[in-house]
């Protein structure tokens, strides 16, 4: 599946860290293998997903411990390639004018000299 650039440099036969971080930095082709490697590695952690999910036997244990799977595969796979498999989040430009209209009457409320009305006001819950 692919081990992350602190488990390869574990090992005394490769190198620390920091240099693949500078190697990352400095050379636009091992940045350009690197993100391919891990592209795949969230292609890998998808297939285990559908893996997991199509064998699992309908007991609670059983479907509870898949699902906890799927969810940390998921989670790891958007990690590793945010633009296929992170949570897209959409905004909807109706909410957001109305919320920027909303804001801008209390400015223009709070400019008139009203002022928010405190706990002993009876403005709090």
């Amino acid at each position: 599946m692919g081990k992350s650039v602190r488990d390869i440099c574990s090992s005394p036969a490769q190198p620390h860290k920091s240099q693949v971080y500078r190697w990352l930095d400095e050379d636009a082709d091992f940045r350009d293998q690197y993100a391919r490697a891990r592209e795949a590695q969230a292609d890998t952690l998808v297939a285990k997903i559908m893996t997991t999910v199509d064998g699992v036997e309908p007991e609670p244990g059983k479907v509870n411990k898949a699902r906890l799977q799927f969810d940390a595969y998921r989670w790891h796979a958007g990690k590793l390639w945010p633009k296929k498999y992170g949570d897209h989040i959409s905004h909807d430009e109706a909410m957001t004018s109305k919320a920027q209209a909303s804001t801008s009457n209390a400015v223009a409320t709070s400019r008139e000299g009203q002022r928010p009305r405190g706990r002993s006001e009876g403005g709090y819950c």
